[in-house]
């Protein structure tokens, strides 16, 4: 059997999850680049800046998408080691969906 051809799924998780956000990180600091020189080059219309300005958010929405296909794709217990809980004091709720 080869395990090379199939990966835990966990780390599978790891790596895509490595590469979606690395990508959405580099189209991040190009949009903020771009839109710094548009906007410092004042070569737009007025009415043209706002988009500029909102330019760097879509790849954000990609790092969040990124982040939760990661979370997604781990198993309980490495979510529960992963993911911080806010107090040490106040107990983790278990899956919900085994509360039903």
């Amino acid at each position: 059997m080869n395990f090379n051809s199939h990966p835990n799924p966990v780390e599978y998780a790891r790596r895509s999850y490595l590469w979606w956000f690395g990508l959405s990180m580099i189209a991040y600091v190009v949009a903020i680049l771009f839109s710094r020189m548009v906007l410092n080059a004042h070569s737009i219309p007025g009415s043209w800046d706002t988009t500029v300005a909102v330019l760097p958010i879509f790849p954000v929405i990609f790092v969040f998408v990124a982040i939760v296909r990661f979370v997604r794709g781990t198993d309980e217990l490495q979510r529960q080691s992963s993911i911080p809980w806010p107090s040490p004091g106040v107990p983790r709720p278990s899956c919900p969906s085994r509360m039903v």
